[in-house]
């Protein structure tokens, strides 16, 4: 089991620092692991962020990470996106996380999977300031089993 979560932490550092370092359209990105993979009906996820560029375009995607034994076909999330003015966009996202005959549509080896699923494409951020998004499970079990790592990115347009 502890082997388990420490390949799992080295994955996100490796695949974290890989995306940030070759990509100079980054703007953000941070994932989270959930602890003993599984996710709480009633855990929410925060990533709060600076923008400074309010001209460009940018692409958000929810990043998630899954093992194989993940029994669903999707991940249903409710996600709060608040604005600097305290705006606030709810909203719910389907993440399609595998196709209709089971085979998993991220990338991965061994038994982890990550997607990265496009929540809000070629949007200009209205001001500048501190942005925060919110990620809850909407699923019906209340402990989501077989996801390792729930996040976000944020990169400017391309």
């Amino acid at each position: 089991m502890k082997n388990r979560k420490l390949i799992s932490f080295i994955a996100s550092v490796l695949f974290g620092f890989m995306t940030v370092s070759c990509d100079s359209n980054f703007v953000y990105e941070d994932n989270t692991p959930l602890g003993l993979e599984q996710w709480s009906m009633d855990s929410s996820y925060n990533f709060n962020f600076p923008i400074n560029d309010t001209v460009s375009l940018h692409n958000m995607y929810i990043n998630i990470r899954n093992s194989g034994s993940y029994k669903y076909q999707n991940l249903l999330l409710y996600i709060d996106f608040k604005l600097p003015n305290n705006q606030t966009i709810i909203d719910t996202v389907n993440c399609i996380l595998s196709d209709s005959k089971g085979k998993w549509l991220g990338s991965g080896w061994g038994s982890l999977w990550s997607s990265q699923i496009p929540y809000k494409m070629h949007v200009r951020f209205p001001s500048q300031g501190a942005y925060s998004i919110q990620i809850t499970h909407a699923m019906r079990d209340e402990k989501l089993k077989a996801i390792s790592d729930i996040g976000i990115r944020i990169e400017k347009s391309k």
